[in-house]
C-alpha cells in the first residue's frame, strides 16, 4: 500500500514566478471543477449528500497532471542532457507531486496535515452555496474532505494518479528535447539510431568550401529557448490571445529582450508588456518566431 508519508527522495518545490503562476492557474481551474462536483454531491433540492470522495478523483488527478507537466519543464534545463532525466520523472518528480496532494497523518488527529486535497476541498466547500450547507458540514468533512486519510481510498487515489503521471513521461521527455533542442541519451520506448554518412558522401578537399552558412541574421537560440520555456510554464505551451498578456509579463520579468526593431518604430515599443497592450499581433508574431527557432 502506498504511504502518504513525505518521501525523503522528494525534490524541493520550485520557487520561480512562472511555476507559481502556472500552479495558481491550475488551482483556479480546479475550483471550477470542484464546484461542479459539489453540485452533484448535494443537488439544489436534495437534503442529503450522495456519492463518495471518488467523484472528486478525476479533477484532482487532472490537477496533479498539470503540476507534473509544469514541474517537468522546470527540471528540464538542469537535467534534459542527463540520462537520469527520465528516471527522475518516473520516480522522485512523481513522488514530489503526489506528496503535494497527499494528506499527512500525525500521532494526534487534531494535528493532521490535509495536503492540497484537503485544503482545496475545504476552500471549495466553503464557497459552495446550498440551503443545507451547515447541516451537511459534518458528513461532508468525514466522507469527502478527510476521506484520503482512509488507507483504502488513499491507495486507490495514489494508484490512479501515479498511473496517469507515468503515461505522461515519454511525451514530457520529448517536449523537453523539443524545447531545449538538446541531444539527450534518455532511454525511451524505442532505440535511437544515428546515421553516419559514408566517407564518399562527406565533403572533401576543395568541396568543403561549398558548405556555407545560410544568409541572414543568426538565430538567437538562447533567448528562443527561454521564450519557449516561459510559454510552457505560464501558458502550458499554448500561446493565444487569452495567454498573451501573462506570457509577455513573464518575458519582461525574466528580462528576455524584445526585438530591437521595436525601438526604431515611430511609436516606440520598449517592453513585451507594452507590445501585448498596444500591438498584440506584433507581440504574438515575435513570440511565435522564437518558438519556431527553439524547435530547430
Amino acid at each position: 500500500m502506498a504511504s502518504s508519508e513525505t518521501d525523503e527522495t522528494a525534490l524541493p518545490e520550485p520557487t520561480s514566478l512562472e511555476f507559481k503562476r502556472a500552479r495558481m492557474q491550475a488551482i483556479v481551474d480546479l475550483d471550477v471543477e470542484l464546484k461542479e462536483c459539489w453540485a452533484k454531491v448535494l443537488p439544489p433540492r436534495c437534503r442529503a449528500v450522495v456519492g463518495d470522495c471518488t467523484l472528486f478523483f478525476p479533477p484532482f488527478i487532472r490537477y496533479g497532471k498539470r503540476l507534473f507537466s509544469v514541474y517537468a519543464m522546470e527540471l528540464a534545463p538542469a537535467h534534459s542532457e542527463d540520462s537520469e532525466y527520465e528516471r527522475i520523472l518516473l520516480s522522485t518528480a512523481q513522488t514530489t507531486v503526489i506528496n503535494w496532494l497527499a494528506p499527512c497523518p500525525s500521532a494526534k488527529p487534531e494535528n493532521h496535515q490535509l495536503g492540497e486535497w484537503g485544503q482545496n476541498m475545504i476552500r471549495s466547500w466553503k464557497l459552495f452555496k446550498h440551503a443545507d450547507h451547515d447541516k451537511q458540514a459534518g458528513r461532508v468533512s468525514k466522507h469527502f474532505i478527510w476521506a484520503l486519510f482512509d488507507a483504502g481510498q488513499w491507495g486507490r487515489f495514489y494508484e490512479d494518479l501515479q498511473r496517469e503521471l507515468t503515461t505522461m513521461v515519454p511525451k514530457l521527455v520529448l517536449k523537453a528535447y523539443e524545447i531545449f533542442g538538446r541531444q539527450t541519451s534518455l532511454h525511451l520506448h524505442h532505440e535511437e539510431r544515428t546515421t553516419i554518412p559514408h566517407p564518399s558522401e562527406a565533403p572533401q578537399g576543395d568541396d568543403c568550401s561549398k558548405v556555407k552558412a545560410k544568409p541572414g541574421p543568426k538565430r538567437d537560440v538562447a533567448n528562443a529557448r527561454r521564450v519557449a520555456t516561459i510559454v510552457e510554464r505560464v501558458a502550458h505551451g499554448i500561446l493565444s490571445k487569452d495567454t498573451l498578456n501573462d506570457v509577455c509579463e513573464a518575458l519582461d520579468n525574466d528580462k528576455v529582450p524584445c526585438p530591437k526593431t521595436w525601438r526604431k518604430r515611430e511609436s516606440k515599443i520598449m517592453t513585451w508588456d507594452d507590445a501585448a497592450d498596444d500591438e498584440p499581433e506584433l507581440a504574438m508574431k515575435a513570440i511565435q518566431h522564437h518558438l519556431k527557432n527553439a524547435r530547430k
